[in-house]
């Protein structure tokens, strides 16, 4: 979210439409696009008011509309005179915009509902649906990707970058950084998933994006935590671990060196594994015997050493 000093601006439209025509600047301010320096500016906190006493916060952005100039979309209602609705503003020219913060309560209230991304700190970049940037120069720069630090880098999807310059390029991985610019690269890394199977149909366990990708030219051991919870016939558990190194070579296919396998079985003949597809460490599973149901958990640790 972007904050800009000493903007206000009349609005020349009226009623409640979502897009309304922007005008000039108010005596001793200055417009959003003064302030911003930019073509189009996005997740802004505004205040509207109008002749009527009505106000509106919310989440809006400006953008150019040829024929008509600079307007601006009332995109989240954080809350409202009108009950948390759209005021009616009064009539052309009564309409006056503000850029101002309001209580971050209200913000994290309702993230859930429409906000495209959050931006916290000099210099961010979140311009993707989902993205949540804190710290000087961090960018979060795929769909629903979280850099927290100066400098972190999320690029990845569902990405979490934790830590002053980490870089984040496992797409569903958690990522911690080692601080430093540059390659040579090392992190730590997180990756979850989930699955259900049925039999002894093997499925892979995976999460929002997918599979286990490492990352061009890097080197991981692994160790993979797998438990799967039996609810038909009858109840039941089984667990295991798997050690593996990994190598992926430029932008080639990953491959696995070698891997280890400790089972917790508690008796059932459960089995589970790693492969590559489609430059992915997948993490299958399969249960025991046919008429079994199996819920499924996996996490893989990693150590990465990337680049150079």
């Amino acid at each position: 979210m972007r904050i800009f000093d000493r903007v206000g601006q009349a609005i020349d439209s009226a009623g409640t439409d979502r897009v309304m025509a922007l005008g000039a600047a108010l005596a001793g301010l200055q417009t959003y696009r003064a302030a911003a320096g930019v073509a189009d500016i996005f997740e802004m906190p505004y205040l509207i008011t109008d002749a009527l006493g009505q106000w509106e916060q919310g989440i809006g952005d400006v953008t150019t509309d040829i024929g008509i100039g600079d307007i601006f979309d009332r995109r989240l209602v954080i809350r409202s005179s009108n009950a948390g609705s759209r005021i009616d503003i009064d009539a052309e020219g009564t309409g006056l915009l503000f850029c101002v913060p309001f209580a971050v309560s209200s913000i994290l209230a309702t993230a859930a509902t429409d906000v495209a991304n959050y931006s916290v700190g000099p210099e961010i970049t979140t311009e993707v649906y989902g993205a949540l940037a804190a710290g000087a120069a961090a960018t979060a720069g795929s769909v629903y990707s979280t850099a927290l630090g100066c400098q972190a880098n999320a690029s990845a999807s569902f990405s979490t970058a934790l830590g002053a310059r980490t870089v984040a390029q496992v797409a569903g991985a958690v990522t911690s950084g080692d601080g430093k610019t540059g390659n040579p690269r090392g992190h730590a890394l997180d990756f979850t998933g989930s699955n259900t199977s049925a039999g002894t149909t093997s499925v892979a366990v995976t999460n929002g994006a997918g599979s286990f990708a490492p990352a061009a030219s890097s080197a991981y051991v692994l160790e993979v935590q797998v438990v799967g919870r039996r609810t038909a016939p009858s109840a039941g558990a089984y667990g295991a671990t798997i050690r593996a190194l990994v190598l992926r070579s430029g932008a080639g296919a990953p491959t696995i060196i070698g891997q280890a396998k400790t089972d917790i079985s508690g008796g059932l003949t459960c089995d589970c594994s790693l492969s590559v597809v489609s430059n992915t460490i997948q993490v299958n599973a399969q249960g025991a015997a046919s008429g079994e149901t199996w819920y499924w958990a996996a996490t893989v640790r990693a150590t990465e050493q990337r680049g150079a």
